[in-house]
């Protein structure tokens, strides 16, 4: 298999591991292959980098673990792109679930009042990012 750049988008995430290690169990298929983490959180990114690699040598793989606070980096070149980002952060993801929940309405992030709040937030950042990987890796 040719070797690939994956970007991830909200490379900072706790999610984020999960998503190495799924990538990683897939050995030789990867190997060779860029992983590049991007998050405009720079203070994540150092440990989310040291753990994928961490993951990718215990897994016996060849995979490039990087990361990056440019978008346009982390898309360049990039095969496939993964968005694992949260636009309003924890207190959005919060306001989303409490602010239903104050009206007698069930409180969730992905349906609901709630959702839809996400979804309203989300929704632009996800067609910008659109326009950035028709420009950059399309």
């Amino acid at each position: 298999m040719p070797t690939e750049k994956i970007s991830i988008i909200g490379g900072g995430s706790a999610y984020v591991p999960g998503i190495l290690y799924s990538f990683a169990r897939y050995g030789e298929a990867i190997a060779g292959s860029e992983i590049a983490l991007m998050d405009v959180d720079p203070s994540r990114l150092p440990m989310m980098e040291k753990l994928g690699r961490r993951i990718a040598m215990e897994e016996g793989v060849d995979l490039k673990v990087t990361g990056t606070v440019d978008l346009k980096e982390s898309l360049d070149g990039a095969t496939f792109v993964l968005t694992n980002f949260r636009p309003g952060g924890i207190e959005g993801l919060r306001l989303d679930e409490e602010i239903p929940v104050k009206y007698g309405i069930l409180g969730q992030e992905t349906s609901g009042p709630g959702g839809t709040f996400f979804a309203l937030r989300s929704i632009p950042q996800v067609l910008s990012l659109c326009e950035s990987m028709e420009e950059v890796c399309p």
